[in-house]
Formats: structure tokens, C-alpha cells, sequence
């Protein structure tokens, strides 16, 4: 009786050590041990290492029943269902040796070389995002890719779950300067976002004007029309009826002919007079040279030499000049750090947008004229 009794409990238990191991695995495989832990609720999010990862495609593996066949294929393009994982994965290994960030764009792929950059497009909304390539997964069934939750977020269907997309293979992501390249992905995508967003804005505004134009050039049609020398309304259904008046000029004598010609004449050589004494005084007027604004991005200014030296090492690939100028501020001498000159005002805003969005969010635009 206990035996049979036992033999129940551990059926009971395995049963459902299965069904928690198959839920944890809908998606992904069981997760690994957390290298960084955080709390999200109470603020505590610390900085994700990068880095530490190594190339890797695998041998073929079979998970829930499916065997998975990972293979270089530089031509690969598929479409398919995404879906995205988050917190529970939040610091923990992912399948190349690199730590799981939810907030940077990656993405986790069954088959395709890690690490790889591919590019990802939400087929129900249009929205792009290129993404790298670090971890093994979706293991649910006709799951094609599983997005971090910021790649998620910027396609679109993060708060959905799922969305139909189509995945193409771009290149094979480098092993070095992880974060640097992370911190590019998101601000590029981010200013395509931006770029996309405004035109569709004016194709809207575009429609709408064209709309109104056409509306506003229809032929006015008025239904109640007076009739001159009529004070009842007269009914017209297409067009305004008037009554049409005859005008009779009277002959005018030979003096008062010769004396209207002389008055317009003299109009005639006064109106002359005041062009030509308008043209005179225009050509006097001596035009100033137009100052070109200049446009630099302030990244700000630092006390500590190291600082400096820290934030011009981290600018080094920005394709605009560093300037260095020392400057006063409350009695002491402060290094003050921009970039340019940059000519064009909306090359100065994405800049500034790419810097801001880099983690530099003191910086500001600052209009100088040469």
C-alpha cells in the first residue's frame, strides 16, 4: 500500500517537473546561471558587460522533438513568426558566451552563425530593425526568430508577444568593440525610425492637403440667389442669376476730352518719376555681407584632464572634428569638448540625436556664425 502510494507521489511529480520543463522551453532552452543580478521593479539595473563571446555555428541538436541544422548561409532569407524574451533571461549566458542584454538590439536565431547581423522586418507594420545575432532559439513551434526587448520594442509588437516578420542575413558581426557596435545598432535604428516616421507623416500631410485643395476648388453652388431690384430669394439650382444693367455713356465735348487726357498724362509722368527715383535710392543701399552659421554639438565641459581624455577616445570615430578650448566658469578652468563645425543644421540634430541617444545626454547644439 505505501509502495503504490509512492509509485502515485513520483508519477505525479514527474508529470509535472515535465510540464514546467516544456513551458520553460516553449521559447528557449532552460536558462543558464545569472552572471549579473538585478532588480528591475526596485531600479537596481546595472551595466551588462559586453564582449567575451567567441564564434560559433554548432553541431545539428534536437530540442522538444525537432532537430535544428545550424549552417553558414550568407544568402539566407526566411519569413516566419517573432516573438521576444526579457527579464528571466536578463543577464544570464547566452549560446556564443556573451551575457544576455534586454535592452540592447540582438536576437536569438536557431540555425544562423553567432555572431551574425541580420536585418528584420515587421511585415504588419513595415518597421526594420538590423539586429546582431548572440543566442540559439525560438524553440516553440514555426517560430522563425526572438527578438531582445528593446529590437521588440522598435518593431513594434512588444506589448502583442508575436508578429509576423521576415529575417535576412546581412553579414557576420566582429568579435571586438561589442559595445561600440550595440550602441551604433541602436542609434541607426532609431534615426531610420525617425526618417521613416516623418515621411510617412508628409505622404499623410501630402494626402490630406491634396484632399482639401480638391475640395476648396469645387464650384461653389448657392441655392437662394437675390435678383437685383428684387427683395423675394429666387431659387437657382446651378449657378447665381443677375439682372444685367445697361450702361449708356453721354458724348463729352472737345475741352473737357483735351482736359481728361492732360490729367492722365500728368498721373502717367509722376508714377514714372517715383519709379525712377525708387530705383536711384535702391542702387545707393550697400548690402552687407550673410554670415553661414556654424553648428557644434557641446558635449560639455570637464575639470578632470582623464575625463577629457576618456571622452575624446570614445569620439575618435565620429567623422567631425574635436575641439578642445578652455574656458572659466565660477573661478575655475574648465576643458570644454564639441564637435565640428557642421554646416547643415539638420546633419548638427542628427548628430546631436546620435550622441544623445549614445549615452552623451548632456549634450546640446550650440549656433555660432562665421
Amino acid at each position: 500500500m505505501i509502495t503504490s502510494k509512492f509509485s502515485v507521489l513520483f508519477k505525479i511529480l514527474f508529470l509535472l517537473s515535465l510540464f514546467f520543463t516544456i513551458g520553460c522551453t516553449s521559447n528557449k532552452t532552460t536558462p543558464s546561471a545569472r552572471i549579473v543580478e538585478f532588480d528591475e521593479l526596485a531600479g537596481v539595473m546595472p551595466e551588462i558587460p559586453k564582449g567575451g563571446g567567441s564564434r560559433k555555428v554548432g553541431k545539428p541538436y534536437k530540442i522538444l522533438g525537432e532537430w535544428y541544422i545550424p549552417k553558414e548561409n550568407k544568402n539566407y532569407k526566411s519569413v516566419g513568426i517573432a516573438s521576444w524574451y526579457g527579464t528571466d533571461f536578463h543577464g544570464r549566458l547566452t549560446a556564443n558566451g556573451e551575457i544576455y542584454d534586454m535592452n540592447a538590439m540582438t536576437a536569438a536565431h536557431p540555425t544562423l552563425p553567432m555572431p551574425s547581423i541580420v536585418k528584420v522586418t515587421n511585415l504588419e507594420n513595415g518597421r526594420t530593425a538590423v539586429v546582431r545575432v548572440n543566442d540559439r532559439g525560438p524553440f516553440a513551434k514555426d517560430r522563425e526568430i526572438d527578438m531582445s526587448r528593446a529590437a521588440a520594442e522598435h518593431l513594434g509588437f512588444k506589448k502583442k508577444g508575436t508578429a509576423k516578420v521576415k529575417v535576412e542575413f546581412i553579414k557576420e558581426a566582429s568579435l571586438a568593440n561589442v559595445e561600440n557596435l550595440e550602441r551604433q545598432l541602436l542609434s541607426n535604428n532609431q534615426i531610420q525610425y525617425a526618417k521613416a516616421l516623418k515621411r510617412a507623416r508628409n505622404i499623410e500631410y501630402a494626402k490630406n492637403n491634396k484632399k482639401s485643395y480638391n475640395r476648396n476648388m469645387q464650384p461653389k453652388v448657392s441655392n437662394v440667389s437675390y435678383v437685383r431690384n428684387n427683395t423675394s430669394p429666387s431659387y437657382v439650382p446651378q449657378k447665381t442669376r443677375y439682372k444685367v444693367r445697361k450702361v449708356v455713356r453721354e458724348p463729352v465735348s472737345r475741352k473737357t476730352a483735351a482736359k481728361l487726357a492732360a490729367t492722365y498724362q500728368a498721373r502717367q509722368d509722376k508714377a514714372k518719376t517715383r519709379r525712377f527715383e525708387h530705383a536711384a535710392s535702391q542702387q545707393k543701399v550697400t548690402t552687407k555681407p550673410t554670415s553661414i552659421p556654424s553648428y557644434y554639438v557641446q558635449i560639455g565641459a570637464f575639470g578632470n584632464t582623464g575625463n577629457v581624455e576618456k571622452v575624446v577616445a570614445d569620439l575618435r570615430n565620429y567623422i567631425y572634428k574635436i575641439q578642445i578650448e578652455p574656458v572659466l566658469s565660477t573661478g575655475r578652468t574648465l576643458q570644454r569638448v564639441r564637435l565640428g563645425p557642421i554646416y547643415s543644421k539638420k546633419e548638427a540634430l542628427e548628430s546631436l540625436t546620435q550622441l544623445t541617444e549614445s549615452g552623451w545626454r548632456d549634450s546640446r547644439l550650440v549656433v555660432a556664425s562665421q
